[in-house]
Parts: structure tokens; C-alpha cells; sequence
């Protein structure tokens, strides 16, 4: 039996415990509810897995445009105890709507019980019960929701690659928000990125019209982007065309953290990350495609 706390120091067994998993968040449950419901828009299903370190979805969308990867580590939340790991497949957009009840003052509680303690040995589709214990303390109250959970995916994907980009470019998460929804204004369906010089440019043409927008890298404000060349990465120009729609569905993300990092490289995929609240990060992988024929 494993326990963790914040410190990551080893908490005491709990022999009699119902449950097999029990991870604890007393301020980040306003990021866990925010992040599913980002993700949700990418995978309607989802497989999760849990072990002694971490909380992980590795999954790429239908169309194999997409790749999610989200960690969340042990060692950033409250309390986290896992007596075995599991692999659960749950349905996103019911998580989803089931979260939303979930303010951010609220303390909140994944748990996977153990059948051996619960009275569920006649339901085959709770067979590891899953489920969130939201406590309100200034109402007293505890709401405790079990979900049915789904046959996990056994398809394996790898990680993103973050070492192979040129370029690791940080932004605020909200300039970056404002500029692909400048982009959609346009009517378009495809954003190219430009890196040249210490110049990040995006550019769309569409129905409405077209737009660009040039972010330059200044010295004197190294908030406004801050560029790490990668000693990896070949690519002085990085020239780069993009689903503009899977964009706007990533930008989702931008009230978890303050910070977006874009990795670019010619040639592969273009990954955004953006922190967890304090529990870990949120990887969103695009591929990129062709020169749309009409630009």
C-alpha cells in the first residue's frame, strides 16, 4: 500500500480503507474541472491510468490529428494514495458535466473504490467503481458521485517529443487566446505560423477576409516572449500550417495557467503546454498539414 503527501513523504496505511485509489486536492479543484472540460472537447472517451506517480491521459483524438497528454503528479497534490494501478476508460463529456458542479473553494477527491468493500459485486460495469467526493465545509456538506466507467483502450501512443523542437517560445496564455481568436474572426480554416529572426507571426486568410499578427521578441520585456533555441533543433525559419479550428478548442486552456509554451519545428507536430494550477501539465499536440492550394 502506497500513500503520498504534498512532501512526498510516505502517510500511513489505511488497511480498512474502501478504496484503492484516494488522491486529495484542497485549491487546484477549479483547474481539474477546467481541464477536463478542455480535453473533452478533443476526446469524447478517454482512458485514464493511475499509479504510484501520477495521473495520466495519453490519447490521440479520431482522427489522429490530435494528441493529448495530461499528468498530474502524486507529489502536487494533498493526499495521494494508490494501493494498485488501474486503467479506467470514463466518457469525458459526462465528466464534464458531472465537474461542473465543482466551485473552486471545493475540496475535492478522486477515488477508485475496492470492490472487496463495496456492495457492487453484482454490476459487471462497476467492477472498479470510480467516482469524485466533492466537501463544501462552509455549507457542511460532502456529495458523493460514482461513475460507470468503460472499457479502456489498449492502443499506445508515445509522448510528445518536446526535445526534437527548434524552438520553445513562452506567451502569455491570454495574448495567445486573443490572437487565434483574432484569427477567427477571418473565417478561415488554417493558420500559418511563422519564426524568423525573433519574430513569431500568424497569418489566416478566409470569407471575411485575412489578418497577421507579429509578436517580437524584446529584450526589455521578456514577458511579452521568451524564446529558447533548442541546441536539438536544425531550424533557423519555422514555417508551418496548422488546423485553425483545433487552435480555438486549445485555447480552451488558457484560464489554467498564465503561461502557454508553443513548441515549434518544421515538419512535426506543434505542441502547446500549459500548467495544471499547481498539479502538473497539459500537453496539446496538432499535426500540421499542406499549404492550403488556394493561398
Amino acid at each position: 500500500m502506497n500513500a503520498k503527501s504534498k512532501n512526498g513523504m510516505e502517510m500511513q496505511s489505511y488497511e480498512d480503507s474502501p478504496y484503492l485509489i484516494e488522491i486529495e486536492t484542497l485549491k487546484d479543484s477549479g483547474s481539474i474541472r477546467s481541464v477536463f472540460g478542455a480535453i473533452k472537447t478533443q476526446l469524447h472517451e478517454a482512458t485514464i491510468q493511475i499509479n504510484d506517480d501520477k495521473l495520466e491521459i495519453l490519447q490521440a483524438d479520431p482522427t489522429h490529428m490530435v494528441l493529448v497528454h495530461l499528468e498530474l503528479f502524486a507529489r502536487n497534490f494533498h493526499s495521494y494514495r494508490c494501493n494498485q494501478p488501474i486503467k479506467i476508460g470514463l466518457n469525458l463529456v459526462n465528466i464534464d458535466k458531472i465537474l461542473k458542479c465543482v466551485q473552486a473553494k471545493d475540496q475535492l477527491t478522486i477515488f477508485v473504490e475496492d470492490p472487496q468493500h463495496a456492495n457492487y459485486s453484482n454490476d459487471s460495469a462497476l467492477t472498479y467503481p470510480f467516482g469524485f467526493m466533492v466537501q463544501r465545509s462552509e455549507k457542511s456538506e460532502i456529495r458523493k458521485i460514482l461513475i460507470t466507467p468503460m472499457e479502456p483502450s489498449d492502443e499506445l501512443y508515445q509522448t510528445p517529443n518536446l526535445d526534437c523542437s527548434a524552438y520553445e517560445i513562452e506567451m502569455p496564455s491570454a495574448d495567445v487566446c486573443d490572437i487565434i481568436n483574432h484569427m477567427k474572426a477571418m473565417g478561415g480554416q488554417v493558420v500559418h505560423i511563422i519564426y524568423n529572426k525573433e519574430t513569431l507571426t500568424f497569418f489566416t486568410k478566409g470569407e471575411n477576409g485575412q489578418a497577421e499578427t507579429n509578436r517580437y521578441r524584446s529584450m526589455d520585456n521578456e514577458s511579452n516572449m521568451n524564446v529558447k533555441k533548442s541546441t536539438k533543433g536544425d531550424s533557423e525559419i519555422i514555417s508551418i500550417y496548422v488546423n485553425l479550428q483545433k487552435l480555438v478548442e486549445f485555447i480552451k486552456c488558457t484560464t489554467l495557467s498564465t503561461i502557454v509554451t508553443l513548441y515549434l519545428n518544421n515538419d512535426t507536430p506543434l505542441i502547446m503546454v500549459y500548467k495544471v494550477g499547481t498539479l502538473g501539465t497539459i500537453k496539446l499536440g496538432v499535426a500540421t498539414r499542406p499549404k492550403p492550394d488556394d493561398w
